[in-house]
């Protein structure tokens, strides 16, 4: 029995679907219009700072007055003690003299740092530091740094992956972590505990020096973010480079590039960090020191414009799939400036791809 049905349109008009077979022997099926559920208006986004707008070519340089947590046994700092784990705190591997390193790391080992008396956060602005891999895996192992004062924490735990290059192994790097990441802006610290968590693999082996908390010199943010009733689907992000360097083209070929250098910068101490940040935690963080780290980490070089002095780049990430920032978790993208970049004419980056407004509650969540 065969019961014949038919689809109307639901505004009386009478209209109806009807059912097709493009070619003999083939499935006979409805025709479906579709429309998307949201649309996008196209968006560019520059990367901003409250006080320098775009223009991420800003000097950061730390001096003056620093609080020395540990350099080893070189100078007298805070005290230390093994919590738990093989640490030693005058290993002969220094970036300067000694250091302090910790061998064959398990699950949870960790070292104590207590100060005499206490630290005011509210007169310094960042953690920085040294730090050698020497066998690491930043998918099996985190190093997390947390402040106290008697014996309670002070604002959150940090995992050091995500201001350093997990993949640089037996050379020492430079961090900066600014006191906003710790969740600390004036508070008083009498303490910092440095805790290995590890899932597995071969046991890490590690060694850092020149811990101290910085006076003078704070790490610029600029940051691509969206309103509360928004949500931005981004599909690349432009940079934009500018410095003096004489560069030419020739047969397709770029001359005058070093990819040991931002342009004509020498290789980044501490290194400019890019940080995805979602439900407002880091979920994806590179170390960018030159510009064989950008194109390495995925951007490729579309423009090149020299006039024999000045040299501009343009470096484009495209990404397969869209990064979506929903605006109501406090979803965001962010460049931290750590050095001194006063010495380009250029430095710039901005977001592409689309933007919704949504109301009350993000169209990415279920109903």
């Amino acid at each position: 029995m065969v019961i014949k049905t038919t689809i109307l349109d639901g505004d009386g008009k009478g209209i109806s679907s009807h059912v097709h077979r493009f070619a003999k022997g083939l499935h006979a099926g409805q025709i479906v219009l579709t429309e998307g559920l949201a649309k996008f208006d196209p968006e560019f986004h520059p990367f901003l700072n409250e006080s320098f707008g775009t223009a991420m070519n800003q000097s950061v340089v730390f001096t003056g007055g620093s609080e020395l947590i540990t350099n080893g046994s070189d100078v007298a700092a805070w005290t230390t003690a093994i919590g738990a784990g093989t640490w030693d705190f005058n290993d002969a591997t220094g970036k300067t003299g000694s250091s302090v390193s910790l061998t064959n790391g398990n699950n949870n080992d960790f070292a104590i740092f207590t100060d005499s008396g206490s630290t005011d956060f509210g007169a310094h602005t960042a953690l920085t530091g040294q730090i050698r891999l020497e066998t690491y895996n930043d998918s099996l192992n985190n190093l997390n740094l947390q402040f106290q004062l008697a014996n309670l924490n002070i604002g959150n735990s940090v995992n050091l992956n995500d201001f350093i290059d997990t993949g640089l192994l037996n050379s020492y790097q430079g961090f900066v972590i600014p006191k906003e990441d710790f969740g600390i802006t004036t508070q008083y610290v009498d303490e910092l505990d440095f805790t290995l968590t590890r899932i597995g693999g071969t046991k890490p082996i590690f060694r850092f020096d020149d811990i101290q908390i910085e006076v003078s010199g704070t790490p610029l943010v600029f940051t691509a973010d969206v309103e509360k009733d928004e949500v931005f689907c981004i599909t690349e992000l432009r940079i934009a480079i500018a410095d003096v360097l004489a560069s030419t083209v020739a047969n397709g070929t770029m001359e005058g590039l070093s990819y040991d250098k931002l342009l004509d910068l020498v290789k980044l101490a501490n290194g400019i960090i890019f940080q995805r940040i979602q439900n407002g935690k880091p979920v994806f963080s590179v170390t960018i020191k030159q510009l064989g780290d950008f194109l390495s980490t995925g951007s490729n070089l579309v423009n090149h414009i020299s006039d024999g002095t000045n040299t501009f780049i343009t470096l484009l990430i495209e990404f397969p799939e869209p990064i979506v920032l929903d605006g109501s978790k406090g979803d965001k993208l962010i460049f931290i400036i750590n050095d001194d970049l006063s010495g380009l004419l250029q430095f710039t980056a901005a977001a592409r791809g689309s933007i919704k407004k949504v109301d009350k509650k993000s169209i990415l969540e279920d109903p």
